[in-house]
């Protein structure tokens, strides 16, 4: 009975208008599914055969009951919103809740409804494997109904949307790249570069019935790529599908996409055994300077410099990235990860992944692991590093650079369970933290700061359900990310989302009053001569007047990108922009201390002078849903713990 779930949702009726509901779940399910009405969207919409693409066995699927309010709340919007923004909105289900198919089962309506038949379907994402991924989903379950066609080119993009014909479009928000104009607007010598204003992004049509579906909403939206689509696509309707929506000042998921359409939070997902549960156990080393202070042998080692140049250094290279890397800190802590790997995970084959904050930390890793494995685990199980490489890296990184061909080999070695591949870690930085699905990972070892949405999309790797054995998931910090994680968490204890916010038309108001304050101060000057620009702020006085009604002006335009934005002020700030770097060029070459000579020196300094006294549990495990998260949490915040933490 793996595959069966508990139908919870009674919708279009109201849970309050079922008899019994409380004591008599039965009921639910009858007036949910087996309702005539309902019953007949089911087996019309919501019923998908996909042939696994690794046993070649055909699996027939039907919705979950959140997919199918999802999707019934989408078309009541579709048919009936006056607007593209009320004709769109946010679905919010959190991660590993089958949000890939709730984009086919409404696509695949969306083609049954009279009013959206003729419909152009455009599901977008920001990463290639992610299109990659989504079209093949929707070829493997909608090509009995409709071909998807993936749009691999932005000249192929631009002719499927122009032609505006009913079907199925895969394409990245890449695409909606703009051109450069080869026009030079301004050229500064000491910058060396010019300055070139971007195109505005043709219209490729006009038509209402563009429906724009978006993965992973909450990134890539909110900057002049998303704003082109929407130029691009001016009278469609956007949806966007995301399992950590944003909801800041300057950055927003519903402001951008339309109010939310339907919410199933980790909690519910974890209720209905869709997800397992997360348990987070803190973990941290204390770290203790050999020797005299720290600040003595800086002193000793850089006593020709001066006091503002010693600041500089410690700022840049005296940081806490420095101090995690330490080698003696890595090694206590790749013990201590194997012995807890070795008592949690290992007895029933399951797997984990190591996130580091460097790609140094991570060969740092690989190389403690290899180490202690056979000692501390009993037999050679193997560990992979995964990160991007640069043209200019040192020797010991490009060891372990692997292609994308190299990399997909490793990923399908590692979602094999234990026994059938003895790849057991898997090491990155940022790579694999979101839209990788390894339902065999169990545990996510942190030593890296993640924060908001990208710590919560990273710790939902473990999350996935593998058979009876995955009873949970386990999130392991040794970095510190606990007020992190409770501040990433708090979005889902708000019985409403979001604060009040005032209106677009109010914050753009507002843009354009602080638009019209910064480009008064060059009132007169010659829009085109860097060099009359830059006088026009030579006093210190005015570079402060300057420097507060740029950073408002580009505040405001943060708030209101992608939409609601004229190319004219986009190219506004990027004149603004350009006049600032030179300014800073000119009257300020001494706030850019040469410092670089400096990084090796101190980082030996730290690394010679830093002793690892052990790794020491530092929150014991608890689950993320305890009642009294918080409260735990907060006992941590002694003077004892922030003296630790310090």
């Amino acid at each position: 009975y793996i595959h069966y779930i508990e139908w919870k949702d009674p919708y279009p009726f109201k849970i309050e208008e079922i008899e019994n509901a409380e004591n008599c779940g039965q009921n639910i399910f009858l007036q949910g599914l087996l309702e005539k009405n309902n019953l007949m969207d089911i087996l019309q919409n919501f019923i998908l055969y996909e042939t696994d693409k690794d046993s070649g066995i055909r699996l027939k699927k039907i919705c979950r009951y959140q997919q199918f309010r999802a999707v019934n709340k989408a078309i009541h919007r579709l048919v009936n919103g006056k607007d593209s923004l009320s004709r769109g909105g946010v679905v919010w289900h959190t991660q590993g809740s089958g949000k890939s198919l709730t984009m086919v089962f409404l696509a695949r309506k969306i083609r049954h409804i009279p009013e959206l038949a003729d419909a152009i379907i455009v599901v977008v994402t920001d990463r290639i494997d992610l299109d990659n991924q989504i079209f093949n989903t929707f070829m493997r379950t909608l090509s009995g109904t409709t071909t998807p066609v993936h749009a691999e080119t932005v000249s192929e993009m631009k002719k499927l949307l122009s032609l505006a014909q009913p079907q199925v479009i895969t394409t990245t928000i890449q695409k909606f790249q703009s051109d450069k104009d080869e026009r030079v607007i301004l050229k500064d010598e000491k910058q060396g570069t010019g300055l070139n204003f971007e195109k505005e992004f043709e219209v490729l049509t006009t038509k209402s019935n563009v429906i724009v579906l978006v993965d992973e909403a909450h990134r890539s939206q909110y900057k002049e790529m998303a704003r082109n689509m929407r130029d691009a696509l001016p009278n469609a309707a956007f949806i966007g599908f995301t399992g950590t929506p944003i909801d800041r000042e300057d950055k927003s998921t519903p402001r951008t996409f339309g109010s939310y359409i339907d919410k199933y939070s980790i909690q519910q997902s974890v209720d209905d055994g869709e997800t397992v549960r997360i348990i987070y156990e803190g973990r941290r080393p204390d770290l203790q300077i050999k020797g005299d202070s720290l600040e003595e042998l800086f002193e000793q080692a850089f006593e020709d410099k001066t006091d503002e140049e010693k600041e500089a250094i410690k700022a840049k290279y005296g940081s806490k990235k420095t101090l995690v890397e330490s080698d003696d800190r890595i090694d206590d802590i790749a013990q201590d990860l194997l012995r807890h790997y070795k008592a949690q995970v290992y007895p029933n084959g399951f797997k984990a992944q190591v996130v580091c904050v460097s790609r140094e930390a991570c060969v740092k890793y690989y190389n403690a692991l290899n180490k202690h494995m056979v000692e501390i685990i009993g037999e050679p199980l193997e560990a992979k590093i995964i990160f991007s490489g640069k043209l200019n890296d040192l020797p010991y990184l490009k060891k372990y650079y692997t292609t994308k061909v190299e990399q997909d080999g490793i990923i399908k070695r590692f979602i094999k369970p234990l026994s059938e591949d003895k790849l057991a870690f898997i090491i990155v930085k940022d790579m694999l933290l979101t839209g990788f699905d390894a339902p065999v990972e169990q545990v996510m070892y942190l030593d890296s700061p993640l924060k908001e949405h990208n710590l919560l999309q990273a710790i939902a790797r473990v999350n996935r359900t593998c058979g009876d054995r995955k009873k949970c998931g386990y999130v392991v910090d040794y970095y510190g990310v606990s007020n992190f994680l409770e501040e990433a968490l708090s979005i889902f204890d708000k019985k409403e989302l979001g604060q009040p916010m005032e209106s677009t038309d109010s914050v753009y108001k507002q843009m354009l009053s602080y638009r019209e304050s910064v480009m008064g101060i060059f009132a007169g000057a010659d829009k085109n001569n860097i060099d009359e620009l830059v006088k026009c702020i030579e006093p210190e006085d005015k570079r402060a007047e300057f420097e507060m009604a740029y950073k408002r002006f580009a505040g405001t335009m943060e708030q209101l990108l992608p939409g609601h934005v004229p190319m004219e002020n986009i190219n506004d700030l990027r004149w603004l922009t350009y006049i600032r770097a030179a300014t800073k060029a000119r009257f300020e070459p001494e706030s850019e201390l040469n410092i670089s000579d400096c990084g090796e020196k101190v980082k030996k300094i730290i690394y010679d002078h830093l002793k690892s006294l052990g790794v020491q549990q530092w929150i014991k495990p608890i689950t993320l849903f305890d009642p009294d998260f918080n409260k735990k949490i907060g006992k941590l915040k002694s003077d004892e713990a922030i003296a630790s933490a310090m």
